[in-house]
């Protein structure tokens, strides 16, 4: 097993070669009480005659005189066959107590060569850097903490053989953390960075003035009666517009589904894509690039989490207790939004969503507020919830934009230790809007209703019916398109103790659909299915090979109307440490 930074370590990048592997190293460490210790390690890694490569590393921990010294340094020498490389890695910290104070200084460095075997060149994956950073903190002990840092860092790039300054960052920071009452903390962070370019000759990259402002509050009341965590920030600086396209990865890797050539024009347009709902289906990723074009933006974030649980610290329901106990009530908001050109008392505040369109880049929220009733009661609960989502974004093309309204409703109740009902009924109404992409254009209504009746006589068996009902229609266009299913299900599950589990599931859809099947807003009213019968099914195997070996098996098929079977296995090991 290797670490994350592995291949970075030892400059193999995107190599393939395929040989046999040899590794070796020594490690001598000199230690002394209350001094510290000095450790030089030597390594080497070798692939054959295509690869070879050895490491020096050292690194000290040492305290002499009040001062606290870390040091921690690496030279890599690597020979493929048609480059060498040269990887110097150090980075160093040193501190004093001042009073109630701490003061220190940090320096850090890279500068990897990659060079041409040949000519001795320069290759332009070469890169390099150089940083030092100065700072004053509050003691370790101190439930009251602050620290102020001042950085400097220079980035190097290859230009004509040789590393050349490109880009310098100039970054002040001021961080405080009040913990003292763990019921009450308080922390934020102040940060002031300038990029400022060298030689426009050595990037493409423009200056830029960035200033980022963070808060993070917890608050508990009451006894627990109302917790509050709170989150905000704020930002200003510079970044690129961005275009993006669909790469194509192995089945079942990715997210989206290219679904048609609907205009017959043999290109896979970004109107042709859709989130994949089969997993066999899941064959593309969407990247986003970077443009040439750079905006000045504003950033504003901010989420709150208020939960309001009147019965505190009491969590049992045996006995008799006040009614109101038996409710709590959990609201979660997350507004997030960039603009330019936008007035500076306008962007400091996170409510504003009125905002013109020549203004704003991208604005997204999500607001949700759940009313439980017997939460943690094992006979009977409800719950209520009601959501909303926005995403509004600027690409290259124009804004992109959609909104879901979402209210449910959850119901359970234990007839006893065996039968258990639930209903869930939920309600949405999903608009869609491209100034780009036409077809995505649509205003979906949605109702839907699922009773679910579980039979489970011990840990051993459980078995779940159920039967869904939906309703989907397209009010915006002419043609109103409308989907109706009825969904019948059934899901074993078999628990064997201590070695693992097996889950079989099979449902039976019936869809009609008043319109053409083949276009996107068809796959998105029908989630992927077709009009007229469709039957899924899945089974799943979970199995403990040992006690910290965890094996799983995985079978999905389904049959739509008029279409072929679709089978779909997979196996997934896992290994916990």
């Amino acid at each position: 097993y290797r670490n994350v930074e592995f291949d970075r370590d030892w400059n193999l990048g995107s190599s393939n070669i395929q040989n046999d592997e040899y590794s070796a190293n020594f490690q001598t460490t000199l230690s002394k009480n209350k001094l510290g210790n000095i450790s030089y390690h030597i390594k080497t890694y070798l692939k054959g005659e295509d690869y070879k490569g050895l490491m020096n590393s050292a690194s000290s921990q040492l305290a002499i005189r009040k001062f606290k010294i870390d040091l921690d340094s690496s030279y890599l020498s690597t020979k493929g066959l048609r480059s060498r490389t040269n990887f110097l890695r150090h980075n160093a910290e040193i501190s004093r107590p001042v009073w109630k104070f701490i003061l220190g200084v940090r320096e850090a460095g890279e500068q990897n060569r990659f060079l041409n075997l040949t000519s001795d060149s320069l290759f332009g994956s070469s890169l390099g850097f150089q940083e030092w950073q100065s700072y004053i903190t509050t003691g370790d002990s101190s439930k009251k903490k602050a620290t102020l840092s001042y950085k400097q860092r220079y980035d190097y790039i290859p230009y004509s053989g040789k590393f050349e300054n490109s880009t310098r960052v100039d970054e002040t920071s001021l961080s405080t953390e009040l913990t003292a009452n763990p019921k009450h903390t308080l922390r934020t962070t102040t940060t002031y960075r300038v990029i400022s370019i060298t030689d426009t000759l050595y990037t493409a990259q423009i200056p830029s003035k960035n200033l980022l402002n963070r808060l993070d509050h917890s608050l508990t009341l009451w006894k627990g009666i109302v917790v509050a965590n709170t989150f905000y920030e704020v930002g200003a600086g510079q970044e690129r517009k961005q275009e993006y396209f669909y790469l194509q990865v192995p089945a079942g890797q990715g997210v989206y589904s290219y679904l048609a050539d609907y205009n017959n024009n043999g290109v896979k347009d970004l109107d042709e894509f859709a989130v994949a709902v089969f997993s066999d289906k899941a064959e593309y990723i969407r990247v986003f690039i970077p443009t040439n074009e750079f905006i000045t933006t504003r950033s504003n974030q901010f989420s709150e989490i208020l939960t309001f649980t009147p019965s505190g610290a009491t969590s049992s329901y045996e006995g008799r207790q006040p009614f109101h106990h038996r409710f709590t009530n959990q609201l979660l908001i997350r507004l997030d939004k960039k603009t330019k050109d936008e007035t500076l008392l306008s962007s400091l505040n996170p409510f504003s969503r009125d905002i013109d369109d020549s203004l704003l880049v991208s604005a997204n929220s999500s607001i949700r507020n759940t009313l439980y009733f017997n939460r943690t009661s094992p006979v009977y609960g409800a719950d209520i919830s009601i959501q909303q989502n926005r995403n509004k974004s600027l690409l290259t093309n124009g804004f992109d934009s959609r909104v879901l309204t979402s209210q449910g409703l959850n119901l359970r109740w234990n007839l006893s230790r065996t039968y258990l009902i639930s209903l869930s009924l939920e309600k949405s109404d999903k608009k869609s809007s491209s100034q780009f992409l036409s077809s995505r254009d649509y205003r979906i209504l949605a109702e839907s209703a699922e009773p679910k009746f579980s039979y489970q006589p011990g840990t051993v068996f459980r078995a779940i019916a159920s039967y869904k009902y939906s309703n989907k229609r397209n009010t915006l266009g002419a043609f109103g398109e409308e989907a109706t299913s009825d969904k019948f299900g059934l899901e074993l599950k078999y628990n064997t103790v201590n070695t693992g589990s097996m889950t079989a599931k099979v449902n039976l859809i019936n869809v009609k659909y008043n319109a053409p099947d083949n276009s996107f807003l068809s796959y998105e009213l029908l989630e992927g299915l077709k009009n007229g019968q469709n039957i899924t099914w899945n089974m799943s195997l979970q199995r403990s090979l040992s006690s910290s070996v965890q094996m799983s098996l995985n079978y999905e098929g389904r049959k739509l109307k008029d279409s072929k079977v679709i089978h779909t296995g997979g196996v997934q090991v896992r290994a916990f440490f």
